[in-house]
């Protein structure tokens, strides 16, 4: 099943990131209740971009995450902390950036 084609149906899912598996292939973690779960599709990131809101960010190469699951940045390592407790790459060029964005939703939610 296509990605891109069952985005509207998954806009109420509350989706923490998207990670590229195998060329072609994307893994969606949401959370489902009170426990994180995956699921595999064909797609691509660039693909699933185009169909997602403000709230997501391409903070790596393999990851889309949702800015407002950070609970913060392991600045050291590279990493995302969610607040799931799950860690998603983050390429150091964006870290002053996933930290502004994270200020920006922070102060528009409020």
């Amino acid at each position: 099943m296509c990605l891109v084609s069952i985005m509207p149906v998954m806009c109420d899912v509350n989706i923490y990131f998207f990670r590229t598996d195998e060329p072609h292939f994307l893994i969606i973690a949401y959370a489902d209740r009170e426990r994180l779960c995956t699921r595999v599709f064909r797609g691509s990131l660039v693909a699933v971009l185009e169909k997602l809101d403000e709230r997501f960010f391409r903070c790596a190469r393999d990851f889309v995450v949702n800015v407002d699951k950070i609970a913060k940045i392991d600045k050291s390592n590279y990493h995302l902390i969610l607040d799931d407790g799950s860690s998603v790459e983050i390429a150091s060029n964006h870290i002053k950036t996933v930290e502004a964005l994270i200020s920006f939703r922070k102060n528009a939610i409020k």
